[in-house]
């Protein structure tokens, strides 16, 4: 197979988060810009923006909901209408402010009606995306007890959800709210030790999630 190489030119400071599906690709920037590209498109090119106030720290898009763009900003999530026909999209069909912390990933489930939201403080907060409104918070003893990164639905499902976080633990979620932790190992190798010096230690925090199509879960 062929590899293509090619440089997407529009943001005019870092870029910060990417979502993929298919032949779309969305991206968050420090420039307070979320973009749209359409892949098919020779050269590719940016086919809608968003202008936010702040930074763009995680974007998604559903291939069951075609005509919707998240992006998150602080501890808001804003929706945006792709049905529209302006480039420049200026007004959120939907906004919902529910983290009182920086949210790090957002993800939408297969069906297109909910959104997972991992944020720094910990918590995992689901969005109706048919109202915009808090369906449910998942924390507590079962929870992440640091910040959580990143989130990812089981493909297939109508409600299987896991989280990672910087307290190198991932939690298995059920619809009720009780959570199932399976902590990260250190790795206590010969070859993590010094001969002259102290042993140091990476500790395993898991900064990303994806589910494999055999519903096997890998954990960066």
């Amino acid at each position: 197979m062929a590899i293509q190489r090619s440089q997407l030119k529009g943001h005019k400071d870092s870029v910060l988060t990417l979502c993929a599906d298919g032949d779309r690709l969305a991206s968050g920037g420090a420039d307070g810009s979320c973009r749209l590209w359409d892949l098919r498109c020779t050269p590719r090119r940016s086919v809608r923006a968003a202008l936010l106030k702040d930074e763009v720290s995680a974007v998604a898009i559903s291939p069951t909901r075609l005509e919707l763009l998240l992006a998150a900003v602080g501890g808001k999530v804003l929706g945006f209408d792709l049905r529209s026909e302006k480039v420049l999209l200026q007004e959120p069909s939907g906004e919902r402010d529910l983290a009182r912390d920086e949210i790090n990933q957002i993800s939408i489930d297969h069906a297109g009606h909910l959104c997972a939201v991992a944020e720094d403080a910990g918590p995992v907060h689901l969005l109706d995306l048919n109202t915009w409104r808090v369906d449910k918070t998942l924390a507590g003893k079962a929870g992440h007890d640091n910040i959580c990164s990143c989130v990812a639905w089981k493909p297939g499902r109508d409600w299987t959800l896991a989280s990672g976080g910087l307290d190198a633990a991932v939690v298995f979620w059920q619809r009720s709210g009780r959570g199932r932790k399976v902590l990260m190992q250190q790795d206590l190798g010969e070859e993590s030790a010094t001969a002259t010096g102290p042993q140091l230690l990476n500790p395993p925090f898991v900064h990303s999630l994806a589910y494999l199509p055999d519903e096997t879960l890998a954990a960066g």
